[in-house]
């Protein structure tokens, strides 16, 4: 998927809390969420796998997996919502 913003390759991943206590929205890259099937995820296990982490802070998903694209160079992502 091409960025609505920039044009630039967006990169499919998921969007999951990365605290069990209603931490922040992380985005994770699909081949690391697709090779450990079950993880903590820490500030530190998302930046150190390509995630990014957002500004939004909720419960929202309650830890399940939202498939997404981000662009890490407008650094917007696309979620979808069905």
């Amino acid at each position: 998927m091409n960025c609505p913003v920039c044009g630039k390759e967006m990169e499919t991943g998921f969007c999951r809390m990365y605290d069990t206590r209603g931490g922040k929205l992380a985005w994770l890259p699909y081949e690391f969420c697709k090779r450990s099937t079950h993880f903590l995820l820490t500030k530190d296990r998302v930046r150190k796998n390509g995630g990014v982490i957002t500004s939004v802070s909720s419960t929202i998903f309650d830890n399940e997996e939202q498939i997404s694209w981000c662009c890490k160079d407008c650094g917007k992502i696309v979620i979808d919502v069905r």
